[in-house]
């Protein structure tokens, strides 16, 4: 029965379902090959006797790979991991393995069982049985999703902040790393290299298939500053970047525009009413055109955020 015990348990399991059925139907095929008692320990010895008999069904009559396919396509299924066979060719049981989406909750899986039972069974009329165990399938990971997901862990491991990562796929192959990695404002230039050097040892351990990790230290100022002075024209550049965010994002789509004086910097948040149904791969590229023609626009705006969010008939437009 294999190397695995449980292998021999869970046909062992079958072949009992297989005897109970065979009894108390009255199959007169099945109970040739079975004794003729009905107690918990006849059952039991008859179907250890029908585990242990060399019969096997005849794969003229019934065609593993058929089973398979059938298995194989029916919606749900991943994978088939195993199939057996077991009984004559006149009443056959058949014993599969299958893997589902690990997400699934019990009754979709075993509406999924169900759907392959009665597929064999309309198929393959010698079927008289079929039992189908479910096992969870592997969760399948990108190799980008997989790489940024070991970096993350790694910086909070490490009490790391990081932004703005991305994982590049370059001409040969290899993949580069490159990221923002937040240090104390207060730590000198070597102090905030040294963590950084010693973070991207440990990424190159976990992940020996980057072949470059390119990381921008940003500082990060531990005293909060308060915002003051006013901003001069503050109208006037409202308007200007108004109309140059409508002429990249068209009409209307300008929700709101809001100034932070903090020192000598000047920061603009605006946000951006777009169709609900865009993605959100354009939404970015479309974000990243108007902070760049807001930026070049005005030399005294040193930071500009954009937030693009799905157009609502109902959202006023505010500035």
């Amino acid at each position: 029965m294999g190397q695995n015990p449980y292998d021999f348990y869970r046909a062992y399991a079958a072949a009992l379902r297989h005897v109970i059925k065979a009894r108390f139907q009255s199959k007169p095929a099945a109970n040739r090959q079975l004794g003729h008692g009905s107690s918990i320990v006849a059952l039991c010895r008859d179907a250890l006797n029908l585990l242990r008999s060399p019969a096997r069904v005849d794969t003229a009559v019934i065609d593993p790979c058929h089973v398979t396919e059938l298995a194989r396509h029916t919606p749900g299924v991943r994978h088939v991991s195993r199939v057996r066979l077991h009984g004559s060719p006149t009443e056959a049981w058949v014993d599969l393995v299958i893997q589902v989406n690990p997400t699934l909750n019990t009754a979709q899986a075993h509406a999924i069982a169900q759907e392959i039972e009665q597929r064999i069974m309309t198929e393959m009329p010698a079927v008289v049985e079929v039992l189908v165990h479910i096992e969870p399938a592997p969760i399948e990971r990108p190799l980008w999703k997989r790489v940024a997901q070991t970096v993350r862990l790694l910086a909070d491991t490490a009490r790391i902040g990081i932004h703005h990562l991305h994982v590049h796929k370059e001409p040969d192959g290899s993949l580069t790393v490159t990221l923002h990695a937040e240090v104390s404002a207060d730590l000198t230039l070597a102090e905030a290299h040294n963590i950084v050097d010693g973070f991207e040892a440990k990424l190159r351990l976990l992940l020996p298939e980057v072949g470059a990790i390119v990381t921008h230290i940003d500082p990060v100022v531990t005293a909060l500053e308060f915002e003051s002075g006013t901003i001069r024209h503050e109208d006037e550049i409202r308007n200007q970047i108004a109309r140059c965010i409508e002429q990249i994002a068209g009409i209307e789509s300008c929700h709101s525009i809001t100034f932070h004086q903090i020192g000598r910097k000047i920061m603009a948040t605006v946000v951006v009413t777009q169709p609900p149904d865009q993605s959100v791969r354009e939404s970015q590229h479309l974000a990243e055109a108007i902070r760049s023609a807001v930026l070049a626009q005005h030399r005294q705006i040193s930071e500009v955020l954009v937030h693009i969010e799905p157009a609502l008939h109902t959202c006023p437009r505010q500035r």
